[in-house]
C-alpha cells in the first residue's frame, strides 16, 4: 500500500503525518530518517489495526503542489514599504525586545502558534494581530515604539 504522508519541517526536527492514517506519525532529524521512523510507525499502525479486526483505510490523499508568485512588499506611500504582516510581526517582536517566549507569555497566545505566524504558515487574524500587537505595546522597553505599535 501506499499512502501520501506530509512533512514539515520543525524547529528540531522533520515531523511526519500520514493523513489517511489517523493518529500515525514520526519524526526525525533528516528527512530520510523521518521517512525510515514513518514507514517503521505505519506497519505496526497497520498490524495493529489488523490484529484488532479493523478496517484498514484505503490511500485516498494526494499531494499536489501549486505555484503561486512570492508576496512583495507594496508601498502604501512613496518611500514607506509595508511588509507581509508575518515579517511584519517578526519585526516588532524584535525591535520590542522579545523573544517568542516572552511573546507567548505576555499575550496568552502560545510560541509555537506565533512561531508559525512569522514563518507564515498560520494567518494572521486580525484578532491575533491586535492581541499580540498589544502585548508588545505593554512589554516594548522603548516608550517611542510603545506608541508606535499601539498607534496601529
Amino acid at each position: 500500500m501506499r499512502y501520501a504522508v506530509i512533512l514539515e519541517k520543525t524547529k528540531d526536527n522533520w515531523s511526519v503525518s500520514i493523513p489517511d492514517l489517523e493518529g500515525c506519525g514520526s519524526t526525525g532529524h533528516t528527512i530520510a530518517e523521518a521517512l525510515e521512523n514513518v514507514r517503521e510507525a505505519m506497519i505496526l499502525h497497520l498490524s495493529g489495526m489488523a490484529e484488532d479486526g479493523d478496517p484498514i483505510p484505503d490511500p485516498v490523499t494526494l499531494a499536489e503542489y501549486v505555484e503561486v508568485p512570492p508576496p512583495k512588499p507594496y508601498a502604501q506611500t512613496p518611500g514607506v514599504v509595508v511588509l507581509p504582516a508575518h515579517a511584519e510581526i517578526r519585526a516588532m517582536r524584535t525591535a520590542a525586545g522579545l523573544t517568542q517566549q516572552k511573546l507567548a507569555k505576555a499575550s496568552g497566545v502560545r510560541q509555537e502558534t506565533i512561531s508559525r505566524i512569522e514563518s507564515g504558515r498560520t494567518p494572521l487574524t486580525p484578532k491575533m494581530r491586535r492581541k499580540l500587537q498589544g502585548a508588545m505595546a505593554r512589554r516594548s522597553k522603548a516608550p517611542a515604539l510603545r506608541k508606535a505599535i499601539a498607534a496601529r
